[in-house]
């Protein structure tokens, strides 16, 4: 399957107004009906360059069949594992935009329950298919107890809850990391703080609330030029009780 590395496609698409309006809706915000020049908010170019597939081109989880742009992987279960994004200008509303992606790399692994392939995907510049997200059947076929909440949501929610509590701060990049999925069954807490005042970086948690201080989703939201790399992998309450001395929002 290495022989993808280097495999890219192009496409092209139009910052139209209603998604940034019916996302905006679904936040609950109070923002006014967008206008052609307004910026994107963070993570929100995931209302754009959707999927587009015949009915005959989808596999029996939704996606589009293996062994086109993705390499076709021999494994049953495809998930979005993690992300890091860097924004170097705001996309605004009523441009054109353009999508180069790239194969980077395929990463083959052996995981406590079985093979993993890690397929690495840069994109220059999602209505998910995959039926987990909404069709109960399915879940039981690919052994899901619910509906998994798409993970691109999770972090789009995380940006927004800085949006919300630094309306003012600039987010130069952002990345997240899936531990554990997410179900419609579940409920949830978000939260977040200051970690550094000082040069005005911030990390936010979102995480289960029937296991608050537990394993949870991570994604922090950089407000200056340096990525914060610390506490990704620290977990627990004495790294929420650390935050809550900055401050803690949710």
């Amino acid at each position: 399957m290495r022989e993808w590395i280097g495999k890219s496609e192009t496409r092209s698409d139009r910052v139209t107004l209603t998604p940034i309006a019916a996302l905006s809706a679904t936040l609950d915000r109070d923002d006014p009906f967008p206008r052609e020049g307004d910026p994107l908010p963070p993570l929100w170019h995931w209302l754009y360059f959707l999927p587009i597939h015949r009915q005959s081109e989808l596999g029996p989880d939704g996606h589009a069949k293996r062994g086109g742009f993705l390499p076709p992987v021999p494994l049953p279960h495809r998930m979005f594992a993690s992300g890091r994004l860097r924004f170097h200008r705001a996309l605004r509303a009523g441009e054109t935009i353009h999508r180069l992606s790239r194969i980077a790399d395929v990463i083959q692994k052996s995981g406590r329950n079985g093979p993993l392939v890690f397929v690495i995907v840069r994109h220059e510049i999602t209505l998910n298919p995959h039926r987990i997200h909404y069709d109960w059947r399915h879940t039981d076929l690919e052994g899901y107890p619910g509906l998994v909440v798409h993970g691109p949501l999770n972090a789009t929610l995380l940006a927004d809850l800085a949006r919300r509590n630094l309306p003012d701060a600039l987010i130069t990049s952002f990345s997240f990391r899936a531990v554990k999925p997410l179900l419609d069954t579940d409920g949830f807490v978000m939260g977040g703080g200051l970690v550094d005042q000082l040069s005005s970086t911030a990390i936010c948690l979102l995480h289960f609330c029937t296991n608050p201080c537990g394993r949870f989703k991570t994604g922090h939201s950089h407000f200056a030029a340096t990525l914060l790399q610390e506490s990704l992998t620290n977990s627990g309450a004495g790294y929420i009780d650390r935050l809550n001395r900055s401050g803690w929002w949710e």
